[in-house]
């Protein structure tokens, strides 16, 4: 490979080839050629998407943003159960105004608290999953209650790319359909992700610790729902970010983002969060492939580092 050779590829060509395991070794000793195509990957790298992000009260300022026409909104609310400071009902006018306002509006909950949106918006949702976090211990119920060992996303509005959302595709018990696909393409390994998805959760047990938010989620469940939800230069609009999951899986993706997040003590987590994803992409350099955390392919695939910037001013 002649620099030549390397400033005449586009961007998506020089990040096959240096991504290719086979210049590996170029890498690691800082060969000539490497540099060429490091400084050739800069010149190509756009500039990340629109980020805003917003220490305030969701249900004060949301209202007031000038937003885009290409906003989604994907979102956590609390659930009023007093597990943190700001764990306050969110009143059933914000549902409306969000579910009226944005083409798409992908929130979570317990069933029985999105029934109730449901029934408080008077309509259905267009999209329904369940979340089954894998490594989840047995939930706590009450005398009168069960134990609560998932959580649901209803989803108003459209959905662009269900058909993006893949899975591992299974083997039989001697593993000949694995052996198969692998010999005749690596697309063949892979299935469409039904309505239940499987994403451990994040700070479990003995790792308690490491939980960025008593509401955390993981970060493959949210790319998933990202790539479900968005397109490429989309803004996605989180009004209750926690520690910034929504937007550390977003920008990756090629999402804008904004958030709002009332608590400054996760609002300062999650900006911490949020500037380490853009401090990443501005490194201008492939990535290595995160290991897969969920029930679908590693979602790294999906990431498009050569994303335009989503459109709009949301300040």
């Amino acid at each position: 490979m002649t620099k030549k050779q390397i400033g005449e590829m586009n961007f998506d060509e020089l990040k096959l080839w240096m991504e290719d395991p086979q210049n590996d070794c170029l890498r690691a000793r800082g060969d000539k050629r490497w540099i060429d195509a490091c400084t050739r990957y800069s010149e190509l790298y756009p500039k990340p998407p629109n980020i805003q992000l917003f220490n305030d009260d969701a249900l004060k300022i949301s209202k007031d943003i000038s937003y885009p026409s290409n906003v989604v909104v994907i979102t956590d609310p609390p659930y009023g159960n007093g597990k943190y400071d700001t764990d306050v009902a969110v009143p059933m006018e914000y549902y409306r105004w969000l579910v009226e306002t944005f083409k798409t509006v992908a929130i979570f909950g317990y069933p029985e608290n999105l029934v109730e949106i449901c029934i408080g918006l008077g309509r259905k949702p267009d999209e329904w999953i369940t979340w089954n976090p894998t490594n989840k211990a047995d939930g706590r119920g009450t005398k009168n209650t069960l134990p609560k060992e998932t959580e649901c996303i209803a989803i108003f509005g459209e959905i662009p790319n269900a058909s993006e959302i893949m899975r591992p595709r299974s083997k039989n018990v001697n593993g000949v359909i694995g052996k198969i696909h692998t010999g005749r393409g690596n697309s063949l390994l892979l299935a469409r992700l039904g309505d239940v998805w499987n994403d451990p959760a994040p700070g479990m047990m003995f790792n308690a610790s490491k939980r960025r938010h008593p509401n955390e989620k993981p970060l493959s469940l949210m790319k998933k729902l990202a790539v479900l939800c968005s397109n490429e230069g989309d803004v996605i609009f989180d009004p209750f970010m926690g520690s910034g999951t929504t937007g550390e899986a977003a920008i990756p993706l090629g999402r804008g983002f904004a958030g709002i997040e009332k608590s400054l003590e996760f609002y300062e987590i999650a900006e911490r969060v949020i500037n380490g994803t853009k401090a990443q992409l501005s490194l201008r350099l492939p990535t290595p492939r995160e290991p897969d955390k969920g029930d679908s392919p590693d979602l790294q695939a999906l990431s498009t580092l050569g994303a335009g910037s989503a459109l709009g001013d949301l300040s």
